[in-house]
């Protein structure tokens, strides 16, 4: 990664006055103002802000606003003769005007241009926007406790689901397990039935060994059910196999209703 380099210059003319300072409190002179009082037009630093306006009840009614809403130097200039500064403010107008002009507002609700900026730089917020922010406060902690709850319920359905198929594998696997037992059962009865027919094959080829042939003929004789029997083995009917499982049906998971598989 390579960065670009900027090279950045600088001018400065040790003859233009500073502007970039902090306003130093009226009073010490020494630490940053950060209030503004309106009453003594004056700005003041924390602590001589409390200690000026602690003496006494009057004083302490003095409005102060933080030193961004302190007015600029100049209050302003009237609407209807730019040149000249504008002491009044014309609530009904809503501009600012000068003395000339108040001739022109008598009938409208003028104030002091100073008087006004000081009335309404000072109030709290209305109570309108408090009203408003407590309603929002209280959707927010709707909105809050309804994502909670829908969490909640995801959570409990997907737990249902897990059940649900949790039963249904269950018993495919049961299903497949008696059938797998009962395929066992099969092939043990007919590798038995194997096995006895081998064990008289030998038997009858021993007797043919040993045996003369009239005792091969009693012997024979004497196992004619045996043989019997054998030879049905191979009259069973064929074996039918049970039919395949399947699964049948959905899952379904739906708002406001229950779950059905």
């Amino acid at each position: 990664l390579v960065l670009p380099l900027v090279l950045a210059t600088f001018e400065l003319d040790p003859a233009l006055p500073e502007v970039l300072t902090a306003t130093p409190c009226a009073v010490c002179q020494s630490r940053p103002a950060t209030t503004y009082c309106a009453a003594d037009e004056a700005a003041l630093c924390h602590p001589c802000d409390g200690d000026l306006h602690s003496r006494n009840h009057v004083v302490a009614r003095h409005t102060r606003v933080p030193l961004y809403g302190a007015p600029r130097a100049q209050l302003g200039v009237c609407a209807e003769h730019p040149g000249t500064s504008a002491r009044l403010w014309c609530t009904t107008c809503c501009k600012a005007a000068c003395e000339r002009c108040q001739q022109a507002h008598s009938s409208h609700d003028v104030a002091g241009l100073m008087e006004k900026y000081r009335g309404v730089a000072g109030q709290k917020p209305m109570a309108e926007v408090e009203r408003a922010r407590a309603r929002l406060s209280r959707k927010l902690v709707e909105l809050d406790g309804a994502i909670a709850a829908v969490q909640e319920n995801g959570q409990q359905a997907e737990a249902r689901v897990y059940s649900i198929l949790e039963s249904a594998v269950q018993r495919g696997v049961a299903l497949a397990e008696g059938r797998i037992q009962q395929y066992l059962a099969d092939q043990q009865e007919l590798k038995r039935q194997l096995e006895e027919g081998d064990w008289m094959a030998e038997v009858l080829q021993e007797f043919k060994q040993d045996l003369s042939p009239h005792e091969f003929l009693e012997a024979w004789i004497r196992s004619s059910r045996i043989r019997e029997e054998v030879a049905k083995m191979s009259e069973l009917p064929p074996h039918q196999p049970p039919p395949e499982l399947a699964v049948v049906g959905d899952l379904t998971v739906v708002a406001g209703g229950a779950f059905t598989s």
